[in-house]
């Protein structure tokens, strides 16, 4: 079990409960290896603003980081000791693991290789990296769910190296070819994290009810989490809620600045651990 600093416990009616606190980066560890170009745009952020954007979410009970590994590590190539999180438990029934799906854009003969290279399918299967093409399914053999994350990212770079570009989104857009990922359980996520097996680069989607957002964490500051919300207020968003460029297919928990120490009337318990 994680120690956790300045912890704060949020606790809506349906959603899993979250504590806010702060944790010590030895004792958390990724299940996913780090994107090179995502790290790079996380320490370019993080060195100019000087802040950590967002708290990391962590298992609570093994310290695997399920939305957080370029944050995390950042935070190991500057040494920073302690890192803000929201801990949940992972076994909790609300909490879901999801997988991704590759749009592809662009002119590239891949498409074209992997429909002659599978076979025809009515639908996605499990088990299987899927591509939709032209109105047909073509599924792949059949394998390790590890086995088919790698078999992914080398299908995405000769996307990329061949003139096209691939997206990566929860949902197909409409019109141009997709490749639908499987996607590990929790057990076998905690299981090879604890054994240093990552996955490749945002292999998972985590669905996090009441995911807590807009909360920046300045660097070398004392890590106080009390301190830090002290005077935000607190709003639950639905689910489909759109923050920037993204849209969260859970219910959102976003902080904002204010004058004054009120909650959004969604919140119904707040407790001070």
């Amino acid at each position: 079990m994680l120690k956790l600093y300045s912890p704060f416990a949020i606790k809506f009616d349906g959603l899993p409960d979250i504590v806010l606190c702060c944790v010590d980066v030895s004792e958390i560890m990724p299940h996913e290896e780090a994107d090179k170009r995502v790290l790079e745009a996380t320490r370019k952020y993080v060195t100019r603003s000087n802040r950590i954007k967002d708290p990391i979410i962590v298992d609570r009970r093994t310290g695997v980081i399920l939305d957080g590994t370029h944050r995390y590590a950042v935070a190991k190539e500057l040494k920073i000791e302690k890192l803000p999180a929201a801990c949940v438990d992972y076994a909790d029934y609300r909490i879901h693991v999801k997988g991704w799906v590759l749009n592809i854009l662009g002119t590239t003969p891949v498409p074209d290789e992997l429909a002659k290279e599978w076979k025809v399918s009515g639908h996605p299967r499990p088990g299987r990296l899927t591509l939709f093409y032209r109105g047909e399914f073509y599924a792949s053999d059949p394998g390790e769910t590890m086995e088919l994350l790698r078999k992914a990212r080398d299908i995405s770079q000769r996307i990329e190296e061949t003139g096209g570009i691939v997206i990566r989104d929860a949902f197909p857009k409409k019109g141009i070819p997709a490749i639908y990922l499987p996607y590990p359980s929790k057990p076998e996520i905690i299981s090879n994290a604890i054994m240093h097996n990552l996955y490749p680069p945002k292999s998972t989607r985590h669905v996090v009810p009441g995911r807590p957002m807009n909360l920046n964490f300045p660097l070398g500051a004392e890590c106080d989490i009390r301190e830090l919300i002290f005077k935000r207020t607190m709003r639950l968003l639905r689910p489909q809620s759109k923050i920037g460029k993204k849209i969260f297919e859970e219910e959102v928990l976003y902080f904002k600045r204010s004058t004054t120490v009120r909650y959004g009337h969604y919140c119904y318990r707040v407790a001070v651990l």
